[in-house]
């Protein structure tokens, strides 16, 4: 009830208790993600352990731990994804991994499995002490039992520092990883499973918000980074160059003018009548800083949309029009502007006398506007057919790191169209 999202996802999991398994563990059983529980291992825990416990266990699925670590080490990558979730569950019993602990390799927090992984990988793991028995009088090595030997000494040997011992002592302290790799085996497994593991997530974050509004804008930013690479990650993917020609095909007037090449239909007399097709567009672009990587492809796509015999009148605008003129198939080597957005001064220079006194008296079938999506949403769209071109949603959008926001929330703030996203 006071974390529902936790819960949701659990309504969509399979639950069993078991003595097989020391502690608990989730895993893909070819139809639906299983928990499992230790009955005794769980009783014995206080009440914020166990909620702690659940959480580790449900996180693991939101982040797909169980497929995406497929190709790499088991055992770093076991110590890579604890590290990352834990700090997400606060109160997990004693004995679990603590990024704390790690500091002096250089991790940070809120970092991903992924960029842990990749650090343990360059650091040699901390000494795990190992049973060695002694050889006795006769020869004899003793019991041979790792640890357990009676006469045996501590000892810190050359290759008893690896990841895999580590990670042995570690493991039984929370949860199992072993039950992870079951069913990953089988051909088109994996798809199968970080598909539900991805569903379950969305559907709990949307349920979450439906029972209270605003509750999902708490979650931690990790979860909610996440669930955002999910939505990225499913949504259909289109060659937004065809669509922009296809747009540009469908955005057009005709006229009809006399030729002496054929006789008229209706009369059988010269001259006759030919429809000719005249495509006017105009392409407004974003000037902001934002979009300065990308404006070279985009007009080159343009130059090729010009050589079809289209009429294109470019209008440069960051938070005001800046330029304006035709393009004649070439990319300007400067542009005006570089501060903020707004696409509203665009639609009014449509209506202005600046437009009317162009060739075309500012007669257009079609506009494109190319723009990284940040700005207020428009109040007066113009009065011909819009389509969006937006540079890809990982761009590093003005030194940010990461968008802050997705791209479903900025389509949002663009007025009724037609949106695509530029391809990387």
């Amino acid at each position: 009830m006071q974390e529902p999202f936790y819960g949701h996802i659990f309504q969509g999991t399979g639950r069993v208790i078991t003595p097989a398994l020391d502690t608990a563990a989730v895993a893909w059983n070819g139809q639906m993600y299983v928990l499992y529980v230790n009955p005794e291992f769980f009783g014995q825990l206080k009440l914020h352990e166990k909620l702690a416990v659940l959480k580790h266990e449900v996180l693991h699925i939101v982040f797909r731990h169980l497929t995406r670590g497929k190709t790499r080490d088991p055992h770093v990558f076991n110590i890579a994804a604890d590290l990352a979730i834990n700090q997400l569950c606060a109160g997990l019993p004693a004995g679990a991994l603590d990024i704390a602990d790690f500091q002096p390799l250089g991790m940070v927090r809120n970092g991903t499995a992924e960029e842990y992984y990749d650090l343990l990988l360059k650091n040699q793991p901390p000494r795990v002490k190992k049973r060695t028995p002694k050889k006795g009088k006769d020869g004899d090595k003793g019991d041979g039992k790792d640890g357990a030997g009676k006469g045996g000494e501590d000892k810190q040997g050359e290759g008893d520092s690896n990841w895999e011992a580590f990670w042995k002592s570690k493991s039984g302290k929370i949860g199992s990883h072993q039950k992870w790799g079951e069913q990953m085996g089988v051909q088109g497994e994996e798809v199968v499973a970080d598909w539900k593991a991805g569903d379950l997530a969305l559907r709990a974050r949307d349920m979450t918000e439906a029972r209270q509004a605003g509750s999902w804008g708490r979650m931690p930013a990790a979860i909610q980074l996440e669930l955002q690479k999910i939505d990225e990650e499913r949504r259909p993917r289109v060659d937004w160059k065809q669509m922009l020609r296809t747009f540009v095909s469908g955005s057009s007037h005709t006229k009809l003018r006399t030729t002496m090449s054929r006789p008229s239909r209706r009369f059988g007399t010269h001259p006759g009548t030919r429809i000719k097709r005249n495509k006017r567009l105009l392409v407004a672009v974003d000037t902001s800083g934002s979009t300065e990587g990308l404006r070279e492809m985009f007009f080159e796509e343009l130059r090729h949309i010009w050589k079809q015999g289209v009429e294109i009148w470019v209008v440069e605008c960051d938070a005001d029009v800046g330029a304006h003129y035709p393009f004649k198939g070439e990319t300007p080597k400067t542009l005006t502007g570089g501060g903020g957005t707004a696409f509203q001064p665009v639609f009014d220079w449509m209506l202005s006398g600046q437009a009317r006194s162009a060739p075309h008296g500012g007669q257009f079938d079609g506009c494109v506007y190319f723009t990284d999506g940040y700005g207020p949403t428009p109040t007066r769209p113009p009065l011909c057919r819009i389509m969006w071109v937006l540079p890809p949603w990982k761009y590093n959008w003005g030194g940010e790191e990461e968008p802050s926001q997705s791209v479903q929330e900025r389509w949002k703030r663009l007025t009724p169209g037609t949106v695509v996203e530029m391809s990387e």
